[in-house]
């Protein structure tokens, strides 16, 4: 089993939660990262395009994308066309919102053509009531509180944003289905809508071509695929994908992923490896001092138990409960007569009630 982002993250205090009611059409959910501590070494996580805008309010120190530092306590995660890698350092504590494909538009109210690799905030956007919108989530005392103030301000943007086309919601479906290998022509004839009009109304409300859409679905496909290759080539892969051939394949993969099928397959093997050695590093840490504590503590009280009740400790204070038979739980319970003691004056041992002091003195033999 491949660790989940929530696993892999959680050194980052990662949480995912999802939208009301009234904005889960277009927001697919919002994200967390807050460390009680500061990272002390520098930690670097991948973001795989999916074709959907984000935007991120930074309230810790300033982080790295793709090795450039981002001071901007606001900015956008356009809807990239390949992988991105945002670095951690230091006070670590942002919040995301990650919209569906086309989702995003409704908010933001200008073309999202405009927008797309792009992090920086635009004067349309209005950044100085970002900052404010930022500045309160810094004040909020809890996640909750976080969500409740963006889920206002998204709520605002909506009434007054771009209505989004009805044919978005319903073409992104439909090549999603086929996982990118449908045809464009053949989706603008279903959609009795030509080719070009098409072509225009992705660029303005998803940010991308319906081409570059379909070959971020293939990736994807074939990124999750290669996560649960047993056994299978990538040829065979490249082929279920609708690939033309090898070469194709890893091409597209690259230029998207930025590292070739095997290195990212080697990649997912090694985060597996890394994932079963912290299990066991665990395992471990808690396991082998228990098993120890039972070797010092119960293996002897259980050893004695096989030879019951010839040697089991009578000053034990399970005896009572393991050892009933033992002489002083007999003796406590006057099933017989206490243990023979020593008399006092010769030596010689005087058994029973005699030793107690009750009746004549025993004598000695």
């Amino acid at each position: 089993m491949l660790p989940t982002p929530e696993t892999q993250l959680a050194y980052l205090g990662f949480q995912r939660l999802a939208p009301s009611a009234w904005l889960r059409p277009y927001i697919r959910s919002y994200w967390h990262f807050q460390r009680p501590t500061p990272l002390l070494a520098y930690h670097e996580e991948y973001m795989h395009p999916t074709g959907g805008f984000g935007l991120v309010f930074n309230l810790g120190d300033a982080v790295r994308l793709d090795e450039h530092l981002v001071t901007a306590p606001v900015f956008l995660d356009g809807a990239n066309t390949v992988s991105r890698k945002l670095g951690f350092i230091g006070k670590v504590d942002l919040i995301g919102i990650r919209f569906y494909e086309g989702g995003a538009y409704p908010f933001l109210g200008l073309p999202l053509r405009e927008l797309r690799n792009e992090i920086a905030l635009l004067d349309a956007l209005q950044p100085a009531h970002l900052l404010e919108v930022q500045a309160r989530l810094g004040e909020a005392t809890s996640l909750p509180a976080r969500i409740e103030l963006l889920e206002g301000w998204l709520l605002g943007r909506l009434s007054l944003g771009q209505e989004r086309h009805a044919l978005i919601p319903a073409s992104l479906e439909m090549l999603r289905q086929t996982n990118g290998r449908g045809s464009i022509p053949d989706l603008a004839q279903q959609l009795a809508i030509s080719q070009r009009q098409l072509e225009r109304l992705y660029q303005t409300q998803v940010g991308m071509s319906p081409k570059q859409y379909t070959q971020l679905l293939r990736v994807e496909a074939a990124r999750l695929g290669l996560k649960q290759l047993q056994g299978q080539t990538t040829t065979t892969l490249a082929a279920e994908l609708g690939y033309y051939d090898q070469a194709h394949f890893i091409h597209e993969f690259g230029a998207i992923i930025g590292l070739t099928p095997r290195l990212t397959s080697n990649a997912i093997a090694n985060q597996y490896v890394d994932f079963v050695r912290a299990i066991m590093n665990c395992t471990a840490v808690f396991f082998i001092p228990y098993v120890r504590f039972m070797a010092i503590n119960l293996v002897p009280q259980l050893a004695s138990l096989i030879f019951w009740p010839y040697n089991y400790p009578i000053n034990s204070p399970l005896s009572k409960f393991i050892n009933p038979f033992s002489h002083e739980n007999l003796s406590a319970q006057h099933w017989l007569p206490a243990e023979p003691q020593r008399n006092r004056n010769n030596g010689t041992a005087t058994a029973g009630r005699w030793a107690s002091g009750g009746g004549r003195r025993g004598r000695g033999r």
